[in-house]
């Protein structure tokens, strides 16, 4: 059996990127946006590695963007949602990470 794992430059990349979406999505309501690690993040990244970070086997991070407030991102895009169905919520959602970040399309 051939074993895998994820370069460290990949796992670092993962962690770096991932820190840069958690500090925007906080930082857009620091009193009430938080992120939740969901299923294998929370086990392998943050049990298991703790302060290594993610284990070698990791090739990605699932987190949920969360609020105990209203959520910017569901606030901007239901508009879109009632006009124009699910689809076009999730098209709207991309864009406004993307804005967020600075990204590209």
């Amino acid at each position: 059996t051939l074993s895998r794992s994820s370069p460290i430059c990949w796992r670092r990349l993962l962690e770096l990127r991932s820190l840069k979406v958690i500090k925007w999505w906080v930082g857009l309501d620091p009193e009430r946006n938080f992120v939740l690690p969901v299923q294998g993040t929370l086990l392998t990244a943050l049990l298991r590695g703790g302060s290594l970070g993610i284990m070698p086997w990791d090739i990605d991070l699932e987190f949920a963007l969360a609020s105990s407030g209203p959520n910017a991102l569901v606030t901007a895009c239901q508009p879109q949602a009632e006009a124009h169905g699910w689809q076009e919520f999730v098209e709207c959602g991309l864009a406004f990470v993307r804005q967020g970040l600075r990204l590209g399309r």
